[in-house]
């Protein structure tokens, strides 16, 4: 409708050079002070015009990745423009959750415990977080100390430590040593509680509900009693392993700073105390050895002194064979049998046999 049959073009023109724009501002990250603003590239040619940096908002998207991800690996992680970044999904639990899940009890023994199947949950976060196969195994030997605790509940330890070993490898202040202080720590106060919710309570619970539906020899009671545990360890267990891990992820801002070494002390002073109250009410030792006088040694003199004596020698004598005679938990166990059977034959234990 603009041009009609016959009309006559006089003339019409237009050069356009196409040129990339951008726009920026630069603040003080302290202080909120704008330093600088540029709203366009190219020479300033009119005033109230088009401010990029300003009347264009937009979602910046991968502008951010310059200046927060490349910049920093070329300038000092020894990236190069050529190299190759693995752009697909990736949850950093999924495997080690898995592992976690299915083998906490990998390679099982009294000297080792769940230290194996700890590894076994580690391993695939390790090789996705560390290139080098030194990387890897600096990396592993903080979790191949000691470890037990209640698996079901512990999980949320090794979620937790999952995401402080991805804040190391991410460049935060974090060492190996603390994430092992922790994670000793958590075991014993973590394995207290799971035991009583775990075992002293949900179990009993779900048995007397198993029993309550076999009456007359039903099977519903043995169908539900696998299917109701097995969805609430496995949904319980998911759960505690991803909230662990993001617990790790905001911990790192407690435990680096002026509190850190308070919260690691507080931490594992918590699991000193609940070990030493367990090896008080677990470890029973006795004489029935009589001095002259008609003088019972465990009524008449060594409750007298201190109750519970002989169990905080046995574990006092155990802690000193393994921590500063560096003897392996087996050694210790066969020097214990040794102890008490010169005790049984000198008359100080007593075995409580009867033939």
């Amino acid at each position: 409708w603009l041009l009609k049959e016959d009309d006559e073009i006089i003339g019409e023109t237009m050069n356009t050079i196409l040129q990339p724009q951008l726009s920026f501002v630069i603040m003080d990250q302290h202080t909120g002070e704008v330093k600088a603003i540029c709203g366009g590239r190219g020479q300033k040619t009119g005033s109230l015009t088009l401010n990029r940096a300003t009347n264009t908002p937009r979602q910046p998207g991968s502008a951010f990745k310059v200046l927060s991800s490349f910049a920093p690996a070329l300038d000092a992680c020894g990236a190069t423009l050529g190299t190759v970044y693995y752009d697909g999904p990736y949850t950093v639990g999924t495997k080690s959750f898995r592992n976690w899940y299915y083998g906490h009890l990998t390679c099982f023994s009294q000297e080792h415990m769940q230290t194996f199947g700890y590894l076994c949950a580690m391993l695939p976060l390790v090789e996705e977080l560390y290139e080098t196969k030194e990387e890897q195994k600096e990396a592993l030997k903080t979790y191949s100390a000691f470890f037990n605790t209640e698996p079901q509940l512990g999980t949320v330890i090794v979620g937790m430590t999952a995401g402080l070993e991805e804040a190391k490898a991410n460049g935060e202040e974090i060492d190996g040593e603390m994430i092992n202080g922790i994670r000793a720590g958590l075991m014993g106060p973590v394995a207290g509680i799971g035991d009583s919710l775990l075992v002293g309570t949900l179990i009993p619970i779900l048995l007397g509900v198993a029993l309550g539906m076999s009456s007359g020899g039903s099977p519903l009671g043995a169908i539900f009693y696998i299917i109701v545990y097995n969805l609430v360890l496995t949904l319980g267990m998911r759960l505690l392993y991803y909230k662990g891990y993001q617990l790790g992820g905001k911990a790192v801002e407690m435990i680096v700073g002026e509190k850190a070494n308070a919260i690691r002390e507080s931490v594992i002073m918590l699991g000193t105390i609940v070990i030493g109250a367990v090896a008080a009410t677990w470890i029973s030792i006795t004489t029935p050895m009589v001095l002259p006088g008609d003088i019972a040694l465990q009524e008449g003199v060594l409750d007298t002194i201190f109750p519970k004596i002989l169990p905080l020698a046995a574990v006092m004598f155990c802690y000193w064979l393994m921590s500063k005679r560096k003897m392996a938990p087996t050694t210790v166990m066969l020097i214990l049998v040794a102890v008490a059977l010169v005790g049984v034959l000198l008359g100080f234990f007593d075995p409580q046999l009867s033939y």
